[in-house]
This record gives C-alpha cells, sequence and structure tokens, in this order.
C-alpha cells in the first residue's frame, strides 16, 4: 500500500491528546468501492486513525477539513490564544503582554501552521498528499498544543518549532513522510523528558 508508514510509540497521551503513532501511511493506491469509508477503513487506505476534528471526508477517504479544536482542553485563556497562533497566525485570543508579544513570535515561514501544511503537502506526489496532510495535522495538534502552554511547563519551545519548521523545508518531495515521523518521534521524546 505504501512506503511510508509510521512506527514506534503505539499511543501516548500528550497533553490531553490522544497521539496516536500507528501505521499511518502517505501514499493511497485505492478508493473505497462504495464511495462511504468508516474509521476502519480511512485506517486502511492510509489516513491513520480516526482523528479529532476531521471532516469532510474526500475521495480517498481521508479528511479534507480539521477542526484543531476538537476534543482539546486548555488550561487557560492565554493557553488557547498562543495554540490558535499556532495554526492561524492571529494575535486574536491572546491579551495583555502575551499579545504584545504575539507578533514578535515567528514560529514558521509561513507564518502558521495550516499554511504550513498547505506548503508542505503541496510538494508531496500527488498519491501522498491526503495522508501526509492527516500525519502533519496529527503532528500539529501534538505539538502545538504543548507549545501553546506557559514558558515555564511546555515541553517544546520557538525553538523546537523553528528547527522542525526547516527540516520540512528542507526534505526532499520522496522524504516528506519520513521527516513527519522523525517530527513525530522527537516530539513524543520531548514530551516524554519532562
Amino acid at each position: 500500500m505504501s512506503n511510508c508508514y509510521r512506527s514506534g510509540i503505539a499511543a501516548l497521551v500528550i497533553s490531553g491528546i490522544l497521539a496516536s503513532n500507528a501505521a499511518a501511511a502517505c501514499e493511497i493506491e485505492t478508493s473505497p468501492p462504495d464511495g462511504t469509508t468508516d474509521d476502519r477503513e480511512r485506517q486502511a487506505l492510509g489516513c491513520g486513525e480516526a482523528l479529532a476534528g476531521a471532516s469532510d471526508f474526500g475521495p480517498t477517504g481521508c479528511p479534507e477539513a480539521l477542526d484543531p479544536y476538537a476534543d482539546l482542553a486548555f488550561e487557560d485563556p492565554q493557553h488557547q490564544g498562543w495554540y490558535q497562533r499556532f495554526w492561524y497566525g492571529d494575535c486574536d485570543g491572546l491579551s495583555g503582554s502575551a499579545w504584545s508579544e504575539c507578533g514578535l513570535v515567528k514560529i514558521f515561514n509561513p507564518e502558521y501552521w495550516f499554511d504550513t501544511v498547505d506548503q508542505v503537502v503541496q510538494r508531496a506526489a500527488p498519491s501522498e498528499r491526503p495522508a501526509l496532510r492527516v500525519a502533519l495535522w496529527r503532528l500539529g495538534r501534538v505539538i502545538g498544543h504543548e507549545w501553546a502552554r506557559a514558558n515555564d511547563i511546555r515541553g517544546i519551545d520557538t525553538n523546537d518549532i523553528e528547527e522542525w519548521g526547516d527540516d520540512l523545508r528542507r526534505a526532499s518531495p520522496s522524504d516528506l513522510c519520513a521527516t513527519v515521523q522523525t517530527l513525530f518521534s522527537s516530539a513524543t521524546a520531548k514530551l516524554q523528558e519532562r
């Protein structure tokens, strides 16, 4: 089915997020014959386990839209505001000194995760794009939720995010899946250290 699978830790509860590392392929060769897909079929097609907030399932059975807030709990409004910054690039959810700092924080080029995902996915082979998008969304939920926490308690910081963004930009199109797998493993290791 694919030359690109996630391996490693089966499942971890990370910052309140169930982050599954079950085999998630980046290449999809077939779509379901009846046009419908349940979670088991999606997993078999390479989209990985069900992703909270995923919707608008396309012909490959993979989701084409994501609500990154689905099923997440936040410690306070600042945590949620920085999470919004991570995904959307805006500072609307922040107040006080956090709002002042927000415009100074450059975590990606482009400035937010959804745009980063779109740019990375466009570099991949067409057959890998749907599952790669899901893998990047899953990675974003884990790293974004942790990065958005207060500086003194978070396990992933801005330097990590910048480095991982650089890794994604430097990866050749044929290495994007492997790079996402490596980043997921790196993020998981950092969270286990804290």
